[in-house]
C-alpha cells in the first residue's frame, strides 16, 4: 500500500476552516497540535505548492503591512478531497520512543543513566500536564458549546489520558530501578 503524505490532509483541514499563510499554518499546528502532530516548514511550503498545482488549494498574494505575503485558500475540489480522506478508516498507530528503545537496554549501563531519562521524561511529561490544563481553559472559554468543543476536547482527553498513564508507568518505573541492585 502507497505511503499516505498526511501533510496534505492537516493544510487541507485548517484551510477547510480559513484562509491561512505558510507561516499561521505552521503556528496553528504547533500550539493546537504539538501533542500529536508536527510539521516543518520544509514540509509545509512544498506541500503547499503540490496542492496548488493538483487544484486543491488557491494562492493569494495580499499586502500585510507594506509587503506582500501568500495566503492560501481551498477549492471546492480540495474540500471534496479533505471530505474523502476524513470517510477513510484509519492506519494503524506506530510508536516510536528513544526512551523505551534505551530501556530496553537499560541493563547495559548503571543505573544512574537510566534514572536520568526517566526523570527528564517526567519533567516533560508534567509540563505537558500544566500546557493541557491551559488548553482545556482555553477550550472551555472559546468554543463550549459549540460542535468544534467536543471533538477538540475528544483529542485534548486522549492527550490528557496518555500523559496521566505516562506519569504513572514513569512513577512506576523510576521505583523499580531505584529497587535494583547495583552492578
Amino acid at each position: 500500500m502507497a505511503r499516505v503524505n498526511r501533510t496534505k490532509y492537516i493544510i487541507l483541514g485548517m484551510l477547510y476552516k480559513k484562509e491561512l499563510s505558510g507561516y499561521n499554518m505552521k503556528n496553528w499546528i504547533d500550539s493546537q497540535f504539538k501533542y500529536f502532530w508536527s510539521e516543518s516548514y520544509g514540509q509545509i511550503y512544498p506541500m503547499l505548492k503540490k496542492l496548488e498545482e493538483e487544484d486543491l488549494i488557491e494562492k493569494k498574494s495580499v499586502s500585510d503591512i507594506g509587503r506582500q505575503k501568500n495566503t492560501y485558500i481551498i477549492t471546492e475540489k480540495g474540500r471534496e478531497e479533505f471530505r474523502e480522506y476524513m470517510m477513510q478508516s484509519c492506519e494503524e498507530e506506530k510508536m516510536k520512543s528513544e526512551l523505551l528503545l534505551k530501556m530496553a537496554f537499560g541493563y547495559l549501563i548503571p543505573k544512574e543513566y537510566n534514572l536520568k531519562n526517566l526523570e527528564e521524561f517526567r519533567n516533560r511529561e508534567l509540563k505537558k500536564k500544566k500546557e493541557y490544563e491551559k488548553i482545556d481553559k482555553h477550550l472551555i472559554e472559546f468554543e463550549e458549546g459549540k460542535e468544534i468543543y467536543t471533538y477538540n476536547s475528544m483529542t485534548l482527553n486522549m492527550g490528557k489520558k496518555l500523559n496521566e498513564a505516562q506519569l504513572k508507568w514513569v512513577e512506576e518505573s523510576i521505583e523499580t530501578i531505584k529497587n535494583l541492585r547495583d552492578k
